[in-house]
């Protein structure tokens, strides 16, 4: 689930991910279903605890363009080279996780 990164209750988790490691990579589903049948959307989050020598990582918010790269015979790495942002470590808060793409 991807909501840890807004709710109340992930304030730990995201405490964790910002003070005792380091975030590789963060793919955010967002809204895009990756389950049919599950109710909640999908993050995939690559995070290496004890080390604190990263600044940056890369993040990548998947959205429903997403589709035309399934129907291109492209890939979620296609996507994700396409689409992926440097994203700063210090930009990241404990009260809510919010990643936007370079437009944005």
């Amino acid at each position: 689930s991807n909501k840890w990164m807004r709710a109340k209750y992930g304030k730990p988790l995201r405490k964790i991910f910002i003070e005792e490691g380091d975030i590789l990579e963060l793919i955010d589903f967002s809204g895009y279903k990756v389950f049919k049948e599950a109710t909640v959307d999908t993050a995939i989050v690559l995070f290496q605890k004890g080390i604190k020598s990263r600044a940056k990582f890369l993040s990548c918010v998947v959205n429903d363009d997403f589709k035309n790269y399934i129907n291109d015979n492209r890939n979620l790495f296609n996507y994700v080279s396409d689409k992926k942002v440097e994203t700063d470590m210090t930009s990241l808060s404990e009260e809510s996780f919010l990643f936007l793409s370079q437009k944005e």
